[in-house]
């Protein structure tokens, strides 16, 4: 018999909060752009595939990656005595992965993968990694409405979008990370391109979202990939949309090593009640190159046209998740 987890101790200031998390009052903008698709699977297999010795797999689906510029108005622990604490705002900028998942028993079908996602709040880029996985790095995303100029997050429309991260341009001895410009997205005065839904386009769901993404972004061979899927992958998003992880932490005495590594995945299921969206016009991306954030190299992300934006308005919330792979245990029931 599994030993029961050990009680969070709890101690000293107040470092992060337990899910599940309600998150009110977000607008997300999304930006499909292009990505390389061999740079994306090797992406997966070195962190799904290699570290659980493919008991856990994951594989792009589409040849792009989403960009993500939002603003969480509250973020709100639900358990108790957090509830009663306070909330934070979050601003962030991510970049999403939408893959297919193969694994032990509670793989999700298809899921979100986060390898870069930057935000300005230490509460959630502390709660973010210790809780869940999520990659997150410290960055200063702005755009209209952000919250920062001290009009209500969200308001308005933006239509210009930047990310400072905290890196470095160029490794070497002599250097040391600092606030440099990582993204740059503007609206662009180009027509859209054949085949993209008009600018103003209502969206209902999630599941219609991706419908919209699918019809626009894929080639033929990655339709006919999808196949019988992806009408069930559309259903699934419906419902909630399922985020998947590597968590992990460096070794106290081999810092080459982890001392923890699972693969994890944590549903956000968003209110029906409270979505909307709305496509956007053309917008051009803008990628700076730096060292300590090898986009190229990764996801083989350039400069150039996004290939389709749109608005987000919603509540959701994020659910406790739940272990897929351990490195001690191997695969979980």
């Amino acid at each position: 018999m599994t030993a029961p987890a050990p009680r969070y101790v709890e101690y000293g200031f107040l470092t992060t909060a337990p899910g599940p998390l309600r998150c009110r009052d977000t607008t997300l903008y999304g930006f499909w752009a292009k990505a390389g698709r061999a740079q994306l699977g090797r992406l997966c297999q070195t962190v799904f595939s290699e570290p659980s010795g493919g008991v856990i797999e994951c594989h792009p689906i589409l040849g792009h990656v989403l960009i993500t510029f939002g603003v969480i108005g509250r973020i709100e622990p639900t358990p108790d005595p957090f509830d009663a604490m306070g909330h934070v705002t979050e601003r962030q900028a991510a970049i999403w992965v939408p893959v297919l998942c193969e694994g032990s028993r509670g793989t999700p079908l298809a899921a979100l993968f986060v390898p870069f996602m930057w935000l300005d709040n230490p509460l959630s880029v502390a709660s973010g990694r210790e809780m869940y996985g999520y990659l997150k790095g410290w960055g200063w995303p702005r755009f209209a409405g952000d919250g920062t100029d001290g009009s209500p997050p969200g308001s308005g429309m933006a239509d210009s979008f930047a990310l400072e991260a905290y890196g470095i341009e160029r490794y070497g001895q002599d250097q040391h990370p600092d606030r440099r410009g990582l993204l740059e997205i503007d609206h662009s005065t180009a027509h859209a391109a054949p085949g993209r839904p008009e600018e103003g386009t209502r969206v209902r769901d999630l599941g219609e979202l991706a419908s919209l993404s699918a019809e626009t972004l894929g080639s033929p061979a990655e339709t006919e990939r999808l196949g019988d899927l992806r009408e069930a992958i559309e259903s699934l998003l419906r419902a909630e949309v399922p985020q998947i992880f590597l968590k992990q932490s460096r070794s106290i005495a081999d810092g080459l090593r982890a001392s923890e590594q699972q693969i994890t995945v944590a549903p956000a299921r968003v209110d029906p009640e409270r979505f909307s969206a709305e496509v956007l016009g053309p917008h051009e991306l803008v990628v700076h190159e730096l060292d300590s954030h090898p986009l190229a190299d990764r996801l083989g992300l350039a400069s150039g046209p996004v290939a389709l934006a749109f608005r987000v308005r919603m509540d959701f919330t994020i659910e406790p998740g739940r272990v897929l792979w351990d490195a001690r245990s191997g695969a979980l029931p």
